[in-house]
């Protein structure tokens, strides 16, 4: 199956995502490419796009041709700190599936974070009919990431 898109993790070029043909999202290791990380699929057709967050690299979209956007919590291959004490580290969170977003009646063609620090916790995702719709982390999500 073909791949539509790779996005490199912005904070830990070891890691990054593909979308394909398959429906699948992978997150890979590229020091060890023989299999994914992780791999998940909750898209009904092709995935499209797949997007790190550049401020949160926890956080990565994922766009399908089937008009829904997810969001996606890598906690687990996100960059951590060395100089902080592993002692105060709090038990990470696992990998998950924060929400599903189907507020397109079309394929989407591009998704994007917000450029801006202080909004580092929107989105936008465009359409094959021309629709922009924006959208923000859930707060629960937003509250576990900044714990």
């Amino acid at each position: 199956m073909g791949i539509r898109d790779v996005d490199v993790n912005p904070n830990n070029p070891y890691y990054m995502v593909t979308g394909g043909d398959d429906s699948r999202v992978c997150f890979w290791d590229t020091r060890n490419v023989s299999a994914p990380v992780a791999t998940f699929s909750k898209h009904q057709h092709w995935v499209t796009r797949v997007k790190y967050n550049s401020f949160k690299d926890a956080l990565v979209l994922s766009a399908g041709s089937c008009g829904v956007v997810n969001l996606w919590n890598m906690n687990s291959i996100a960059f951590q700190n060395p100089s902080m004490d592993k002692d105060m580290l709090k038990v990470p969170i696992a990998d998950h599936h924060v929400r599903s977003f189907a507020d397109h009646e079309d394929g989407i063609t591009s998704i994007a974070w917000s450029c801006a620090n202080a909004n580092s916790w929107l989105f936008a995702s465009l359409s094959y009919d021309g629709r922009v719709i924006i959208n923000r982390v859930p707060e629960s999500e937003v509250k576990s990431l900044m714990e």
